[in-house]
């Protein structure tokens, strides 16, 4: 009787054996996976799970810290691939940050990310593994700018229980 219904059905019994023996190519996997639809973006490297944003080497933040004692605010992060661009986003935030503030308060944020000779020392500090960290001043406010290597982990954020993202 079983073997009349696997006739019906088509499954053979030869069909059925080769078919457990052999795993799936590449080609039958990537044909199962989801495919995006036309005109829409595909996820990022947080949307695609943890192992994607292991991929990236460099994690860059930006965090205001007041004076009051209040909670400090994350106001940028973003992981990156190489120390280079690492060093560009905190020179854009910097130079972000120096257009809000006073121009005595500016001056310093602007002067460092105008300065190549500090854009190369902190190329070669993440280069060594080591963090690299600008720190700007205001009446109000100290704001924090760090590029680090990436642990494997992903960063604790200040002020949260929760690792990023939440």
């Amino acid at each position: 009787m079983r073997s009349l219904l696997r006739r019906a059905l088509g499954l053979g019994e030869g069909v059925r054996r080769a078919a457990a023996k052999r795993p799936p190519s590449r080609n039958e996997a990537a044909d199962r996976a989801p495919q995006p639809r036309a005109g829409h973006r595909t996820a990022g490297a947080f949307d695609q799970g943890p192992s994607a944003a292991l991929r990236e080497t460099f994690w860059c933040s930006a965090v205001a810290y007041p004076h009051s004692g209040g909670r400090p605010v994350l106001f940028g992060a973003c992981p990156t691939r190489d120390a280079r661009r690492s060093v560009r986003w905190l020179q854009m935030r910097v130079e972000q940050l120096a257009d809000q503030l006073d121009a005595a308060h500016a001056r310093p944020g602007r002067a460092w990310a105008q300065d190549e000779t500090a854009a190369e020392a902190a190329m070669s500090a993440l280069a060594w593994g080591e963090s690299y960290t600008v720190t700007l001043v205001d009446d109000d406010t100290v704001y924090v700018f760090t590029a680090q290597p990436n642990t494997g982990s992903e960063p604790l954020l200040p002020g949260r229980e929760a690792s990023w993202p939440a």
